[in-house]
């Protein structure tokens, strides 16, 4: 498992200096997490109704070191209606509010060695 643990170590090392661009992560009455390296993936949902009806979601995914994510001193994982503004990169101006397709599902997904983070968002602005 350390080899695993430090194989994403180094990959996230690789993510952040050449695959990400930089982001404000904000919520609601919290002091805004500024220079987030966040690279963008993407993830399409599909969810069943339960009466033969499928529903396809296209969310924007954001993928962070997990450790990253430091909300007024702390370490925290995301909340559904926290925004990531985009400041860099070709999506620089871009709003995106962590959500997700269905309520039964956690806005993100963390890997097994809990060192990555994946954002479910929709751009809003």
């Amino acid at each position: 498992m350390n080899m695993l643990r430090n194989a994403v170590g180094w990959l996230q090392t690789v993510r952040k200096a050449s695959l990400s661009d930089l982001a404000t992560y904000t919520r609601a009455g919290l002091p805004p997490l500024t220079n987030l390296a966040v690279t963008p993936g993407q993830n399409d949902f599909v969810i069943d109704d339960g009466n033969s009806m499928r529903l396809a979601s296209k969310l924007q995914d954001w993928i962070v070191t997990a450790t990253d994510l430091v909300i007024n001193g702390s370490v925290t994982l995301p909340l559904k209606g926290d925004r990531i503004t985009i400041f860099q990169g070709a999506l620089a101006g871009a709003v995106f509010e962590v959500q997700t397709p269905d309520t039964a599902e956690q806005p993100y997904k963390l890997d097994t060695t809990g060192q990555q983070l994946r954002i479910h968002t929709k751009k809003v602005a």
